[in-house]
């Protein structure tokens, strides 16, 4: 995962300018690990397939996807809008995707 990371910071980096700070790494490797780090997981400690291994190991990042305020699905329907709002984007980021990136290998330590 720190490999994948440095590749993509030095691609980020040679391509667009102000991306230096070593923020963006650090959010660039949470991002990159509360992909992977998941299904790493569930491929470890768990008898499923590697299907069923895809599929709840992106979960995670397909509802913080779905349930964003960037991307609304059913933003008029009733019930469905209010859901927009779990992924707050706007305060505590790296917080939010601190516990994002760690919360599911965690679970699994326990």
């Amino acid at each position: 995962m720190i490999g994948i990371t440095l590749i993509g910071y030095g691609l980020v980096n040679a391509v667009v300018p102000g991306f230096e700070d070593i923020k963006f790494l650090y959010t660039m490797f949470l991002d990159t690990s509360s992909m992977i780090l998941p299904m790493i997981c569930l491929a470890l400690f768990s008898n499923m397939a590697l299907q069923e291994v895809e599929i709840f190991g992106s979960l995670p990042f397909l509802l913080m996807l779905f349930l964003s305020t960037s991307f609304s699905p059913g933003a008029g329907v009733e019930g469905v809008k209010e859901l927009r709002y779990l992924f707050v984007r706007y305060e505590h980021n790296y917080l939010y995707l601190e516990i994002a990136t760690f919360v599911l290998t965690f679970l699994f330590t326990l």
